[in-house]
């Protein structure tokens, strides 16, 4: 997965683009008291467990996103930033992953207006619950194909534990 080094409210920070992602995630430390909105959201990891993560609006500027979104906060992610699938959201290829505070400056003028935050799945009060992995044939609407049922009764159960 490609890491480049950009801006989360004009910080420097390490991104992750993440395309098994649905959401944006940011290290809680770098996100000012006055972006929280005041609303958690639960998110289930790949392991199975959830979490519930307070939400905020950030500002950030990566080569892969450059606006305004809502964020998920973690006390200590392995990156700063985890970048999802979210709208206007790319993936560079054979392009520098640098960026210059300057350019920061300059880009923050022309970005989109400071009330428009990038939409994504989360935002909806429909959906309170996040995945931090999405399969890609949800995303793309197409149904999971599963095996044959299996039916486990505490009787099968127990005959599997007396073979060991």
């Amino acid at each position: 997965m490609p890491t480049a080094t950009g801006y989360l409210e004009g910080q420097p920070v390490t991104v992750l683009r993440d395309s098994g992602y649905n959401t944006v995630l940011v290290k809680r430390s770098l996100v000012p008291e006055k972006s929280f909105t005041s609303i958690t959201r639960t998110v289930h990891i790949l392991d199975g467990s959830s979490r519930q993560l307070p939400e905020a609006k950030v500002y950030i500027d990566c080569p892969f996103f450059r606006g305004p979104t809502v964020a998920l906060c973690m006390k200590k992610p392995l990156y700063d930033v985890f970048l999802g699938n979210i709208d206007r959201v790319i993936f560079l290829s054979g392009s520098t992953t640098a960026h210059h505070l300057s350019d920061v400056a300059r880009l923050h003028k022309e970005s989109t207006p400071a009330g428009e935050l990038a939409p994504y799945p989360s935002v909806s009060p429909v959906l309170p619950t996040l995945s931090a992995v999405t399969r890609r044939t949800r995303e793309m609407k197409l149904p999971v194909v599963a095996s044959n049922e299996l039916v486990v009764t505490p009787q099968v159960l127990g005959k599997v534990a007396e073979r060991r």
